[in-house]
This record gives structure tokens, C-alpha cells and sequence, in this order.
């Protein structure tokens, strides 16, 4: 009997002890910051609180974590229309610094200023738009080769001195790319986007040479004016083929416009001095001029939608300096037609 009623006894003290070890096992296990309860009899309720409190605090830690990322989408969102336009906004303003410098001053520095600008903007932005393997050897052979051209076109006023640069640009490529750490993935890639960098930083001295003579200067601040409007129609339409058809008809109109102002001036017959003296003398002086500011507007255009259609962002999204970037190759690559014209015109 005495046993039976020593274990009644001591059967509800142990029940009690454990129930009250149970209660604080689930205070410390609880969230840190939520204290244990003090009626160590209502165990069942604070857990539930407890639990609520831990799912509540969660929630709000992983607000607090998300709060950034929202914030940047938020921006991004923002900042998504004006960055459509990078790239033209760099082409423009490239082309009126140069164009509007040198008419109201008659430097060459401002040209050469411009050019300068260019293929600094490239070279920063290089790796960015194509997404080469590797950003220093593009950077590098696109500031090496451009600059030397820059140099070399500005002292003698001859583009020949450029091409001379262009046969060095494989090996500053290669130098360039023999400072990259081992191993070298993606060699012949990376060798090829850095040549081409340079190719194009190359081309766009052909600025500087069209500035050295008075009698081209008039024609190059008129294309500068062309590559402006051309850039603009560029902008019309969601799809690439409208962008393209957009720049060809901006670039003709406003070309043809300018030929209408040379003839008004009485810059016509100069005009035709310079650029195709042979094929035009059969025309009238009028028709001949008209026709070919169409053409170099046609072909600005057309420079302007291929660059657009190879590194634009119709099927694939670049960075803000790879737009940049964008924007400096359209205005080094429409020198191309606008140098062609005045060179053959001279040789003639």
C-alpha cells in the first residue's frame, strides 16, 4: 500500500517536472526575441504565438532581402526608355560637336577632338556590345591602333599613313592577347573582335582627313548633318526592317535637301570637282549634284541600318557602355561612302 501511494504521489510531481521541461525546451527553441511564457500552464498557446510570430518575422526578413532587387527592377524600368537611345544619342552628338565646331571656328580640333572621343567610348564599351571573351585585348588594340592613327592622319593629312597602322593591327592584337593569363579560351575569338576593333577605330581618321582640305570640310560638316537625320529615322519602328527602311529614306531626303542648299549657295559646281567628275559631266550641273548628295545620303543611311542590325538590340539586350559603344562605331563607319566619293573625286 505504501508503495502505491508513494507512486501516486510522485506520479503527478513527475508529470508536472515534465511538462515543465517540455515548456522550456520549446521557449529556447522558439524565435530568438520572443520571450518564454511566464504561466507555465498555458504552454499550448504561446507555442501557437510563438510559431506566428516566427513566420511573420521570416517574412519580414525576406522583404527586407527582396526590397533591393524591387528597387533596381523599379530603376531598370525607369531608366529602360532613355536607354533605347544610347546609341543614337552618342552618334548625333559625335556628329553635331564636329559638325558645328568646326563651322563656327574653323578648327580642326574639333574634328580630331570628336574622333578622339569615338574611340575612347569604343574602347570602353567594345567588350560590352559584342561580348568578347576577354575586355582588356579589344580595349587595349582599339586605343593603341585608333590613337596611332589619329596621330599619324592629323601630322601628315594623308590617310595612306592610317593603312600603314592597319597592317599593325594583328600584331598589337597579338601582343595584346599574349598578356591575357593562361589558359587562353577562346583565342581565335577574342583575336578576331580585337582586330576588328581596330579596323573600325582605323576608319573613323578618315574625319580628320576630309577636315585637312577647305574644299572637303564643306561636305563633310553636310554629312555630318546627313548622319544626324539618318540616326533619327533609325529610331522609327519596332523591328529592325522598319528601323532600316526608316534610316534609308531620312538619309536620302536629307541628303537630297543638302544638294538643294549647295546649289542654292553656289556650291554646286565645286561639289562636282571633288566627288565623280567623269561620270557627272554629262548631266546637268543641277540634276548631278542632287543626285549625288541622294546617293551619299542613301549610303549613310545604309551604314547606319547595317550597324544597327549587326549590334543592335533586336534579339539580344547589351550593356549602357555597349550601346555607347554602338553609337561611336556608326559615326567612325559612315566615313566610309562620304571618303569614298571625295577620294575618287580628287583622283579624278
Amino acid at each position: 500500500m505504501s508503495d502505491n501511494q508513494n507512486q501516486d504521489k510522485n506520479g503527478p510531481s513527475r508529470r508536472s517536472e515534465s511538462s515543465n521541461n517540455a515548456s522550456r525546451i520549446s521557449s529556447h527553441s522558439a524565435t530568438p526575441g520572443v520571450s518564454r511564457p511566464n504561466n507555465p500552464g498555458q504552454a499550448g498557446e504561446p507555442a501557437f504565438t510563438q510559431s506566428r510570430l516566427s513566420r511573420n518575422l521570416r517574412k519580414q526578413r525576406d522583404a527586407h532581402k527582396a526590397e533591393p532587387h524591387k528597387r533596381s527592377e523599379r530603376w531598370g524600368r525607369i531608366l529602360s526608355v532613355p536607354l533605347k537611345y544610347l546609341s543614337a544619342s552618342t552618334t548625333m552628338l559625335l556628329s553635331l560637336f564636329m559638325a558645328l565646331g568646326y563651322l563656327l571656328t574653323g578648327q580642326r580640333d574639333f574634328v580630331t577632338v570628336s574622333v578622339v572621343f569615338a574611340i575612347l567610348i569604343m574602347a570602353n564599351g567594345w567588350n560590352g556590345l559584342v561580348r568578347s571573351p576577354a575586355k582588356y585585348p579589344s580595349a587595349i588594340t582599339t586605343l593603341v591602333v585608333g590613337l596611332l592613327a589619329v596621330i599619324a592622319v592629323r601630322l601628315t593629312g594623308d590617310f595612306a599613313w592610317a593603312t600603314i597602322v592597319l597592317g599593325f593591327t594583328v600584331a598589337i592584337a597579338a601582343i595584346a592577347e599574349m598578356m591575357r593569363p593562361l589558359p587562353r579560351e577562346n583565342l581565335v575569338r577574342s583575336l578576331s573582335s580585337s582586330v576588328f576593333a581596330g579596323f573600325v577605330a582605323i576608319i573613323g581618321s578618315a574625319w580628320i582627313v576630309l577636315a585637312n582640305s577647305v574644299l572637303w570640310a564643306g561636305i563633310m560638316t553636310g554629312a555630318a548633318v546627313v548622319v544626324t537625320f539618318a540616326v533619327i529615322g533609325n529610331q522609327i519602328g519596332e523591328s529592325a526592317k522598319a528601323n532600316s527602311i526608316w534610316a534609308l529614306i531620312f538619309g536620302a531626303v536629307s541628303g537630297l535637301g543638302l544638294g538643294g542648299v549647295a546649289v542654292q549657295v553656289g556650291e554646286g559646281s565645286r561639289i562636282l570637282r571633288l566627288a565623280f567628275p567623269t561620270l557627272l559631266g554629262t548631266i546637268p550641273p543641277t540634276v548631278s549634284v542632287l543626285v549625288l548628295s541622294t546617293i551619299m545620303g542613301l549610303a549613310i543611311g545604309l551604314i547606319i541600318a547595317l550597324v544597327d542590325i549587326l549590334f543592335g538590340e533586336h534579339t539580344r539586350r547589351v550593356s549602357e557602355a555597349g550601346a555607347f559603344a554602338r553609337g561611336a562605331v556608326k559615326f567612325m563607319l559612315v566615313v566610309m561612302p562620304i571618303y569614298v566619293i571625295v577620294r575618287v573625286g580628287a583622283l579624278g
